[in-house]
């Protein structure tokens, strides 16, 4: 089996980066079949709330580590949605387009997906939809060992927490830039709320 896209690991509520390359291409593939990893983008996002960068994560069902991303299961033990609802709202209120959305990011929030890849696509298309992208979002049928994509195609894991992401964005006006400074390469939320249009045109 040979990958003629661009094959890219699932993220929650994605950075700048994680869209800045996805949009390059008429069509992109989620690896469903490789193991969790953690600390990672693919249970968390990170916002700008008031007291500066704040990271949001999805509590998992604990299963074996070799479990596929695509079995893995949200818990619902906790009232995850509510709270990451609230700071998002709590952190773009004030923002100039959270009030057109406001309503479609809350129906986000009440799905009760069973599988973390599921909530997470949902979000993509979502922001892929605000955006205007065209960008079409498909899903392996097996893991996809290297060798099997085209070097310059494989963009799993390329963008994590730990690493330092040089990412060439315009800056735009951040709700609480004043306190804590301009934030770069937060989840795209950050500037669809803060600057749509700016973003659209960026990626478009």
């Amino acid at each position: 089996m040979s990958i003629a896209t661009p094959i890219i690991e699932m993220h929650y509520l994605p950075c700048i980066a994680y869209i800045k390359e996805i949009s390059k291409y008429c069509a992109v593939t989620i690896e469903a079949y490789e193991h969790f990893i953690k600390q990672t983008y693919r249970n968390r996002c990170s916002i700008y709330g008031a007291n500066g960068k704040q990271d949001l994560i999805i509590p998992l069902v604990k299963k074996s580590a070799k479990i596929p991303v695509k079995d893995l299961q949200i818990s619902y033990d906790m009232k995850w949605q509510h709270t990451h609802f609230m700071s998002i709202h709590s952190a773009y209120k004030s923002s100039p387009y959270y009030d057109f959305y406001e309503e479609e990011v809350r129906a986000l929030f009440s799905l009760k997906e069973k599988y973390l890849l599921d909530f997470n696509i949902k979000c993509l298309e979502w922001v892929l939809n605000v955006l205007k992208l065209p960008t079409t979002i498909n899903l392996t049928e097996q893991y996809v060992v290297s060798d099997e994509v085209e070097h310059d195609l494989d963009l799993r894991n390329q963008i994590h927490p730990k690493k330092e992401i040089v990412v060439e964005h315009p800056k735009y006006l951040q709700v609480f830039e004043e306190r804590h400074g301009f934030i770069e390469n937060l989840s795209i939320i950050d500037w669809i709320f803060n600057d749509l249009q700016g973003a659209r045109s960026y990626f478009s």
